[in-house]
């Protein structure tokens, strides 16, 4: 299905050096203890450019063919086109993302080498996946809802936290705008809602600060709070100017806000 030569082999030994070694490998004459910076990836520039210059490994000399390369690359592709036809045996994804197995930690490693540069292009930990969240983040809706209804979980070899991650990598994104955090805040404004516990339910506002100022939607969340009463979120948002100055910058650009709230009373250092 995915990145499993047919020798096997990818189960058997690390393919991949460790950090360390891959970075004298990769820049042999580059002081590791000095103060540069390593170049970042310029999101305009072609990957195949990009690379066009770095040191390049063989895998064949690594232990694996082609097939492995190819399939390491491509498995997201096509684990995430498995449509309403025959699903995927749960064994076998199990047996490939079992969470911390050299199996999983070689094609990961490979997967983020695409074009076999000894530097990766991106970092995919093998140690904080397992097969419940690869699926959730690549596979489809109806292999996901397969794993759920058929998968020991949260048994060997899926993590702990495995479900909650899942959720997290699923929906996340849906959950970091203005009208999710609108949704919290209309059920706490009835005073008989407001007897629950809802501190997990706030604690969710602390994830979306940074979004909200990069979106610039940081001054309406402020005016609905304020509209609304909403304690818990307007001392999450006026502890937070405190300390960050972009975000009290964002709130306070707004002079009707400003107005409306009286932030100017809360913006002194």
């Amino acid at each position: 299905m995915w990145a499993i030569p047919p020798s096997g082999r990818s189960g058997e030994h690390c393919a991949f050096l460790r950090r360390a070694t891959r970075d004298r490998e990769a820049a042999p004459d580059v002081d590791l203890f000095s103060d540069r910076r390593p170049f970042e990836y310029e999101k305009n520039c072609k990957w195949e450019v990009w690379e066009k210059d770095q040191i390049r490994y063989d895998p064949t000399e690594r232990g694996f063919g082609h097939f492995f390369v190819f399939a390491s690359a491509y498995w997201r592709k096509h684990f995430g086109a498995v449509g309403e036809g025959p699903l995927r045996a749960l064994d076998k994804i199990e047996k490939l993302c079992r969470p911390s197995s050299m199996r999983m930690d070689n094609s990961l490693n490979q997967h983020c080498r695409p074009d076999c540069t000894i530097k990766a292009r991106f970092d995919f930990p093998s140690n904080l996946h397992d097969p419940l969240s690869i699926t959730a983040l690549c596979g489809t809706d109806g292999m996901l809802r397969h794993m759920l209804a058929n998968a020991d979980i949260p048994n060997d070899p899926y993590l702990p936290s495995s479900a909650m991650a899942a959720v997290g990598q699923r929906i996340g994104q849906r959950l970091r705008n203005l009208d999710f955090v609108k949704l919290i805040i209309t059920p706490w404004v009835d005073s008989r809602a407001r007897q629950n516990n809802w501190d997990v339910a706030f604690a969710l506002v602390d994830e979306v600060l940074d979004i909200c100022v990069r979106e610039r939607w940081a001054n309406e969340l402020m005016r609905v709070a304020t509209r609304t009463g909403c304690e818990p979120i307007l001392q999450r948002l006026t502890a937070r100017m405190q300390y960050d100055a972009a975000f009290k910058s964002e709130l306070l650009r707004d002079n009707q806000l400003v107005a409306e709230t009286g932030l100017s009373d809360h913006s002194a250092e």
